[in-house]
């Protein structure tokens, strides 16, 4: 997944899958530090720290300057996602905001106030985008697909990864 020539300020990217695209993003992270500061916003406690500095310590030998330009910010809740990018400065740095749905997959949220909490995230996203490019990563969920939908209507490009199943077999005994 190669997205960094389509990566632009006033440009945002939809990453979705059927499956989680954690190590793409990271990836993507870890690309993006070395050529500067980067944001992530993690809905879902998905940011693999450990595994951006991997990364990093393969394309740099200044691990800890690359990994500075990285600010984690992370909602537990969909009212805190939409804090996140409330409180968020414009700044001319990338946005990667990972798994933003997951928060609004909350059952015990009404769909009513998922709805409304996501059009004020549309609004924030759309304020990002005028002095950077952003990234959201979505996975769907049945039940309440019209808000995978709803962002997929919003974003400049879409970007489906196919993560494929690993083959399982049974080794033989003899």
């Amino acid at each position: 997944m190669n997205i960094l020539p389509i990566i632009h300020t006033g440009k945002m990217i939809a990453v979705t899958s059927s499956r989680e695209t954690r190590e793409q993003i990271t990836t993507l992270t870890a690309e993006l530090a070395l050529r500067g500061a980067v944001t992530v916003l993690d809905g879902g406690n998905r940011f693999a720290a450990y595994q951006a500095i991997r990364m990093l310590r393969m394309r740099t030998h200044n691990v800890e300057e690359a990994a500075n330009r990285i600010f984690v910010r992370r909602a537990f809740t969909c009212h805190q996602m939409l804090t996140l990018l409330e409180t968020s400065r414009s700044l001319p740095q990338p946005y990667i905001i990972l798994d933003m749905l997951a928060t609004f997959y909350d059952e015990n949220v009404s769909l009513q106030e998922v709805d409304r909490l996501l059009e004020h995230c549309l609004v924030q996203l759309d304020r990002l985008r005028m002095t950077a490019p952003v990234v959201i990563s979505l996975t769907r969920h049945p039940e309440r697909l019209f808000l995978f939908e709803r962002i997929r209507s919003q974003v400049d490009h879409i970007i489906e990864v196919e993560i494929p199943y690993p083959i399982i077999s049974q080794p033989a005994l003899f």
